[in-house]
C-alpha cells in the first residue's frame, strides 16, 4: 500500500519540477537604455538569448549585470546572441538593451530567458514524504489496522515488491521529468523561430516600402522629363512659327 502511495509521491514530485521559459518582445527608443530585472537563486544557471527583429539596421547593445554591479555579458553592435550564465550569486540579474547609439529609430527587441531548478530526489523510504499523500487519503480500515500495528506486518509482506517499484518509480520519474524539459525546450525554439520569423518579415516589409518609394519617385522623374520634353518640342514648333510670320510681314 505504501509503495502505491511512493508512486503517486513521485509523480507529484515529477509535476512540481521547476523549469521555467519566459519570452519577450520589447521595444528600445531611440537614445534609451533599457534594463529588465530577472531574480535568480544560487547555483541556478540560466540561459539568455536575444535578437532585433525591426529597426533600423537591426543592431543593439546588450550587457548582462550581476546582482553584485558586475559585468557578465557587453556587446556591442550586435544582431543577435545567445548566452549561459552559471547564476553562482543570488539576487537580481539586469538585462540591459542600449539603444543610445541610434538617435532617430527605435529598435524591437525579442528575447528569452530559460531557467533550470535543481531536481531533489527525494527519498521515498522517508515517511516525512508521504504524510501528505497517505494520512488524509488512506481509508478508514486501514487506519483503524495501522492503530493496532497491523500495518507493520502489511508492510514486511509488501517489502519483497516495493524495491521493485520504487526502482520503477524512479525511472518513470526521470522519464517524466526529461519529457517535460524537452517540452519546455521545444516550446522555446518556436518562440525563436516566431521571432526569425517576425524578423524576416519585417526585413521583406522594409524591402518592399524602399522598392515602393524608389519605384514612386522614378515615376514622377519619368513624368516630369515627359512633360519637359513636351514643352521644349512645343516652343521649338513656336518660335519657327513666330519667324515665318514675321518674314511675309516684310
Amino acid at each position: 500500500m505504501r509503495a502505491r502511495w511512493a508512486c503517486l509521491a513521485a509523480l507529484a514530485s515529477a509535476a512540481t519540477f521547476d523549469e521555467t521559459e519566459a519570452d519577450y518582445t520589447v521595444v528600445v527608443g531611440a537614445g534609451r537604455r533599457d534594463c529588465y530585472f530577472q531574480p535568480m537563486n544560487k547555483g541556478i544557471p540560466f540561459e539568455i538569448e536575444y535578437q532585433v527583429v525591426d529597426g533600423g539596421d537591426l543592431d543593439i547593445d546588450f550587457m548582462i549585470i550581476g546582482p553584485g554591479g558586475q559585468v557578465l555579458v557587453d556587446e556591442k553592435r550586435q544582431e543577435e546572441g545567445l548566452h549561459e550564465i552559471n547564476g553562482r550569486e543570488k539576487g537580481h540579474y539586469q538585462i540591459c538593451f542600449n539603444n543610445m547609439f541610434s538617435r532617430l529609430t527605435d529598435k524591437t527587441v525579442f528575447f528569452e530567458v530559460f531557467t533550470e531548478d535543481d531536481y531533489d530526489e527525494y527519498d521515498y523510504d522517508d515517511d516525512e514524504y508521504y504524510d501528505d499523500y497517505y494520512d488524509d487519503d488512506i481509508p478508514v480500515a486501514m487506519k483503524q489496522k495501522e492503530k493496532k500495528g497491523e500495518w507493520k506486518k502489511d508492510l514486511v509482506e509488501d517489502e519483497a515488491t516495493e524495491g521493485m517499484l520504487k526502482e520503477k518509480v524512479d525511472d518513470m520519474v526521470r522519464k517524466l521529468v526529461k519529457m517535460k524539459t524537452n517540452l519546455i525546450r521545444t516550446a522555446q525554439f518556436q518562440a525563436i523561430l516566431r521571432a526569425f520569423e517576425s524578423k524576416d518579415r519585417n526585413i521583406l516589409e522594409a524591402n518592399l516600402k524602399r522598392v515602393n518609394h524608389w519605384s514612386t519617385i522614378h515615376m514622377v522623374v519619368m513624368l516630369v522629363a515627359a512633360i519637359l520634353q513636351v514643352c521644349i518640342l512645343r516652343s521649338f514648333f513656336s518660335s519657327k512659327e513666330t519667324a515665318g510670320g514675321s518674314k511675309s510681314m516684310t
